[in-house]
């Protein structure tokens, strides 16, 4: 919910829609009714692997989860969010990342190590596995920056062909 009433205030017009679990959307939901924009931003109770995402959407932010989700889980990830978006629409992925190398930044390269050892499936994989996905998805234009540190995320975004 913190993104989406930072974008919602920073964006008067903007209508977004918060996907977690029940127990984060209840946080979520106290927190965009403390910041008075109950009007504008909603949550959707479900897990992002089992829900239907909303249709008819022009944006869809994966945002610090993609880490814990195996390669064949991102490429459904990615699949549902091409079916959801609206042609021109815009997929955000910021998440760890490293380069190919998987070696790179040292943090990231540490962190997968770490992901790899306490979860089933988490990893940190490269920016250019993650272009590779969303490509297969169907999106293109695939624009990969680092975030300005302190932040260790990396941020993609891509399109949606009109």
């Amino acid at each position: 919910g913190t993104y989406a009433t930072l974008f919602a205030q920073a964006n008067p017009d903007l209508q977004c829609i918060v996907l977690d679990l029940p127990d984060v959307v209840t946080i979520a939901g106290e927190l965009i009714q403390e910041q008075g924009l109950s009007d504008r931003v909603t949550t959707q109770a479900g897990s992002y692997r089992t829900a239907d995402f909303p249709s008819n959407i022009d944006v869809i932010n994966f945002f610090g989860v993609l880490h814990q989700e195996s390669p064949e889980s991102i490429q459904a990830l990615f699949d549902k969010a091409f079916e959801a978006l609206n042609p021109g629409g815009l997929v955000h992925v910021m998440d760890m990342m490293t380069d190919a190398s998987h070696t790179s930044p040292k943090f990231s390269a540490l962190f997968a190590v770490n992901m790899a050892l306490t979860t089933e499936n988490g990893w940190v994989f490269s920016d250019v596995e993650l272009v590779a996905w969303l490509e297969k998805a169907g999106f293109v234009g695939a624009h990969v920056q680092a975030l300005p540190e302190p932040m260790p995320h990396w941020l993609i975004q891509a399109k949606k062909p009109r």
